[in-house]
């Protein structure tokens, strides 16, 4: 009667707040994490009855387990913290809509609340409080996870370090945020404990880099120098200018260079020296150069490679009419002032992404075969799954640069096109695998797929035309046929590749998809240039001494750049294995 009675009173109050379930109860008796199959089943002894709410908790579960590849029954609810960008991928990869989506964030939202409310708790009390107000001034900057990160280790401020911070960072690219989020987030966390005077209580992490943003956007460079920049740009893009050899010529890729290193050198002398800036020459003067080197390497610790790059790219300005009278000649004394990089260090920091060419290879036929196993895809999706297998098989099989392969349009030649399906002119010099060569035999006019670059569409400046592999025809004529159609926008511009709202891709579009699919399938981040250094190192490895064909791959310009990459390799080990496969086939001839 008096239980009745409670129950009555408590009911006449109206709906209160869930009792407060402690930990152990949540918990099961045996020595382990609190699951989400542990929650739930409290959730049902509470409701025995069941409801929609239940259902749909359920349901996101099983979403979040399979985007984990975890078990239910296995999942510990800490798991939930950071695993919400992970899961919103998730759905988007099984053709999921925008509300769906919206609505199983929301449940995930509802999971971790129903967990405080039955005594589940992140960390104990102390890492909680250690963390209470570095946990707001995160929130307010947008880097809350990884302050949540380190509770869910266990770990407080003073014992957080970079290692960790790194950590968090590797751990949210699995769950699939790009590279590029991930470095925001870390810059904004340093920058926010920093700022709020938190420095001291988390004494493993860096500060951040001081003057990180401080080149000025053209725009909003003052006349006349922004006159005289849009001059000088002119005058190395044209077509043709008065007293500049034809090879002088940029390319838009290089003028865009140009542009950001007046930028960074004009927001340098304003920004951080506080000084003015009238003209290109006092822009370009010796002393403002040398400091502004001296800063980069020193402060922002920029290497002397970069460096070299830049004081080259001013030298080559020494041929500009308006700038002939002002002296360049010191650059070359800079140069050879500039801190060499280690060999060593940069080949520790290649190998830190390095991935063989087998496991790259079979990146496509993983994509492929993960967009058949699932059978909640539509259209859309299906074709980007493929666009995506195809890009990396490009990439395996023809190493281009980026941008050959963002601006490769699949038209006739004689309208401008790349890629294109014609007769082989008679005159042709163009080589023939045994496969052309054999339908030629039977047709002489027969179409074969073709691809060809004009000079000024190359880095070197020459043309290029080549048959293009059989490996690549299959999937280049079901891409074209059955999935690029779902993919372009109405304005189709007909480059092979379209990014995910159909128009053609920018640099930084194509590096964050080629990175994310082989963090996705190797765990590691490998950038379209890099395609071509691990291609280069595989085929020297099963074509030793072949460069010149090498060089004919990628493109260079001669054998040389090529020997100047790759022949650093060639060394006298070579000469040893030489030697003895030499004296091994003497011996076999008698």
């Amino acid at each position: 009667m008096l239980v009745e009675t409670a129950v009555e009173r408590r009911n006449a109050r109206g709906p209160s707040r869930p009792r407060a379930i402690s930990p152990q109860r949540l918990n099961t008796t045996e020595k382990r994490p609190v699951t989400v199959q542990d929650l739930l089943s409290a959730m049902r002894r509470r409701e025995p009855e069941g409801c929609h709410l239940l259902k749909m908790l359920g349901s996101t579960i099983a979403h979040i387990s399979m985007h984990l590849g975890v078990p239910a029954d296995e999942l510990d609810i800490h798991r939930l913290l950071d695993v919400k960008s992970g899961l919103q991928v998730h759905l988007k990869e099984r053709g999921f809509k925008r509300n769906s989506i919206r609505s199983y964030t929301n449940y995930l939202r509802i999971l971790l609340q129903k967990a405080t409310e039955f005594g589940w708790s992140v960390c104990s009390p102390d890492i909680a409080r250690a963390w209470r107000e570095i946990s707001v001034c995160a929130r307010t900057a947008g880097c809350a996870g990884v302050v949540r990160y380190a509770i869910c280790k266990g770990l407080r401020p003073e014992n957080f370090t970079e290692t960790d911070l790194q950590h968090w960072g590797e751990e949210v690219l699995r769950g699939g945020r790009t590279n590029k989020r991930v470095v925001q987030v870390k810059s904004h966390f340093r920058k926010c404990i920093f700022e709020a005077g938190f420095g001291s209580k988390i004494p493993n992490i860096l500060p951040p880099v001081k003057d990180r943003i401080y080149g000025v956007p053209l725009s909003q460079i003052p006349e006349p120098v922004y006159l005289e920049v849009i001059d000088l740009l002119k005058w190395k893009t044209d077509e043709f200018s008065p007293g500049r050899p034809y090879k002088a010529r940029h390319r838009a890729v290089t003028a865009e260079n140009l542009k950001k290193l007046i930028s960074r050198l004009f927001g340098f002398v304003v920004k951080v020296q506080g000084k003015t800036v009238h003209h290109l020459e006092e822009l370009f003067s010796q002393q403002s150069v040398n400091e502004f080197v001296r800063w980069a390497i020193n402060q922002r610790k920029v290497s002397g490679r970069c460096v070299a790059i830049w004081l080259g790219t001013l030298r080559a300005l020494r041929i500009y009419p308006a700038l002939r009278g002002h002296d360049f000649g010191w650059v070359l004394n800079l140069l050879e002032e500039l801190p060499r990089d280690s060999e060593v260090k940069a080949k520790e920091r290649k190998e830190r992404r390095w991935v063989s060419y087998d496991v790259l290879a079979d990146i496509p036929e993983q994509i492929l075969r993960d967009a058949d196993q699932n059978v909640d895809l539509d259209k859309r999706s299906r074709a980007l799954r493929f666009r995506d297998a195809l890009l990396i098989r490009w990439l395996a099989t023809l190493p281009w640069r980026q941008r050959n392969i963002r601006e490769c349009i699949v038209a006739p030649f004689h309208e401008g096109g790349n890629m294109f399906m014609a007769e082989i002119p008679p005159n042709s010099t163009i080589a023939k695998s045994r496969r052309v060569c054999e339908a030629l035999k039977v047709n002489p006019h027969e179409h074969f797929w073709q691809f060809r670059f004009r000079p000024h569409e190359t880095k070197n400046g020459r043309a290029v035309h080549a048959i293009l592999p059989g490996q690549l025809i299959g999937p280049l004529e079901n891409y074209l046929a059955n999935y690029r159609p779902f993919l372009v926008d109405v304005s189709d511009q007909r480059t092979l590749f379209v990014n995910d709202h159909g128009c053609p891709f920018d640099p930084t579009r194509l590096a964050l998809l080629v990175e994310n699919l082989t963090l996705r399938y190797t765990g590691r981040q490998v950038n379209p240039h890099l395609f071509r250094d691990i291609f280069a190192i595989k085929w020297l490895e099963d074509h030793p001494e072949d460069y010149l064909t090498l060089s004919k791959v990628l493109w260079h310009s001669n054998i040389q750049t090529t020997l100047q990459h790759y022949g650093r390799n060639f060394d006298e080990s070579h000469g040893a294995r030489r030697v003895e496969e030499w004296l091994d086939s003497r011996k076999a001839g008698f």
